[in-house]
C-alpha cells in the first residue's frame, strides 16, 4: 500500500508540537525547532537556486512595491489577477494597477476585498474559539466589526497601518 508523504508544513508543525512537549511550553522557539529539525533529519531541504532566490525576491518587490498617487496617498504599485475558470485558479502576470484595464483592476480588487474578507471570518472564528475555550475563562472585550468609518477615514486620508513588513525579520546581511 502506498503511503503519502506529509507536507513540509505538516512536518514542521508536527515538529514544533513535538518540541513544545519536550519542553513544557506553549510556545514556540524558532531557533530550537529549526535546529531539531536538522538534528532530526526531519525535511530533505535543498539549497535553492539562484533563479528561486530572484523568483522569491522578485515575488516579494511586487507585492509590497508602493507608489506616491497624485493625491498623496500610499498604494501598491502592482497587482495579480486571479481568475478562477472550471475549478481552477489562474494567475495571470503581475500588472501595474495605474496601468490595469477596468477588467483586470475588478478583478485584482475583488480577490483582495475576497482576502480581505476571509482574514476578518477568520479573526472572528478564533476569537470566538478563545473566548469559549481558553484556559483562564477568560471573554475577550466585543470588537466593533462595522468597519465602515475606517474605511471611509483611511479613503479620505489614504493612510492605514501597514508598519508590519516581512522584510523587516531578514537579516541586513542577506542583500549584500
Amino acid at each position: 500500500m502506498a503511503t503519502k508523504k506529509a507536507s513540509k508544513k505538516r512536518t514542521v508543525a508536527k515538529a514544533i508540537q513535538y518540541w513544545q512537549t519536550m519542553n513544557g511550553t506553549h510556545d514556540v522557539d524558532y531557533d530550537a525547532v529549526r535546529e531539531l529539525i536538522k538534528a532530526e533529519k526531519l525535511l530533505d531541504i535543498q539549497p535553492i537556486s539562484v533563479d528561486e532566490q530572484i523568483d522569491g525576491l522578485l515575488r516579494t518587490a511586487v507585492r509590497n512595491d508602493t507608489r506616491i498617487t497624485r493625491r498623496g496617498k500610499k498604494v501598491r504599485r502592482y497587482g495579480v489577477p486571479r481568475l478562477f475558470m472550471d475549478g481552477e485558479l489562474i494567475t495571470l502576470p503581475p500588472t501595474e494597477l495605474e496601468y490595469a484595464k477596468p477588467d483586470v483592476a475588478q478583478t485584482i480588487f475583488d480577490a483582495n476585498f475576497d482576502n480581505g474578507v476571509n482574514a476578518l471570518k477568520r479573526v472572528a472564528i478564533e476569537e470566538d474559539e478563545y473566548n469559549d475555550y481558553n484556559l483562564f475563562g477568560a471573554t475577550l472585550p466585543e470588537r466593533d466589526w462595522d468597519l465602515r468609518d475606517t474605511i471611509t477615514e483611511a479613503v479620505s486620508t489614504g493612510v492605514y497601518d501597514d508598519s508590519f513588513d516581512a522584510s523587516e525579520l531578514e537579516d541586513d546581511d542577506e542583500d549584500e
